[in-house]
């Protein structure tokens, strides 16, 4: 991320927001940093990115790991939980 070499993402969110929550094990699916104004920076994670981390460590079905994202994951809420953001299924960024 420019401008915050010597530190990995995970620290300048927390850096920028202490109360700001990261899911569990999905690291390698976090985007960024999403800002609001009036609010505090939050975690932004690749929703679709989630899903197939799931698929492939946990061996669920695509259908198993889109129902755990909504129940266990995106469900969970609460004070400074991230953002899993779903992408346009028109706009193709990577390969999942």
């Amino acid at each position: 991320m420019g401008g915050y070499p010597e530190q990995s993402l995970k620290d300048v969110i927390a850096e920028q927001n202490p109360k700001a929550m990261l899911a569990d094990g999905l690291d390698d699916c976090i985007l960024g940093i999403g800002y609001r104004c009036g609010h505090d920076p939050l975690a932004v994670y690749d929703y679709d990115a989630c899903v197939v981390m799931f698929m492939n460590r946990d061996g669920m079905t695509r259908e198993d790991a889109i129902e755990w994202m909504e129940f266990n994951v995106v469900g969970a809420g609460g004070e400074g939980y991230p953002i899993f953001l779903r992408l346009r299924d028109d706009i193709e960024t990577r390969k999942l």
